[in-house]
């Protein structure tokens, strides 16, 4: 399954089977990670304190472009050697203080996706929106 299949709604579809697709995609999300092959953060889960490590925050259960942002990179993100990645839902988060859980020191968050970058344990890179794509996109899809 794509992950921007997780949204497409049934033709003539009522807000009330939108507002259900929503819920369901928040549901299915964890599922389709794992169909993929990747990874779904726990924010209790430590920082490795060796390598690089990426976590990217979606909004699964509302936005389209981070499902077909995931559908373009998954196959590339699932085969990268050398940054450990993980991914969590966005969607379901009701305050900052639940985005800091994932990403300590993030400003407002007002677009997604989300990105943090730990080298060593240490957060180097912490962004949203359009530059959190550019900067996947420079890093992991550079070559296609």
């Amino acid at each position: 399954m794509r992950f921007s299949e997780l949204l497409e709604p049934q033709k003539g579809s009522s807000v009330q089977d939108i507002q259900r697709l929503q819920q369901l995609a928040r549901q299915r999300f964890p599922v389709v990670l794992h169909e993929h092959g990747l990874i779904l953060r726990d924010p209790k889960e430590r920082i490795p304190a060796h390598g690089n490590f990426v976590v990217i925050g979606v909004a699964a259960g509302y936005s389209n472009a981070d499902l077909q942002f995931l559908d373009e990179i998954a196959a590339v993100l699932k085969q990268v050697r050398g940054d450990r990645i993980e991914i969590f839902d966005a969607s379901t988060l009701k305050n900052m203080e639940e985005f800091e859980a994932f990403i300590p020191s993030i400003a407002s968050v007002y677009q997604t996706p989300i990105v943090g970058f730990w080298v060593d344990g240490v957060l180097s890179e912490r962004t949203t929106g359009k530059p959190a794509r550019d900067f996947l996109r420079a890093r992991y899809l550079k070559d296609s």
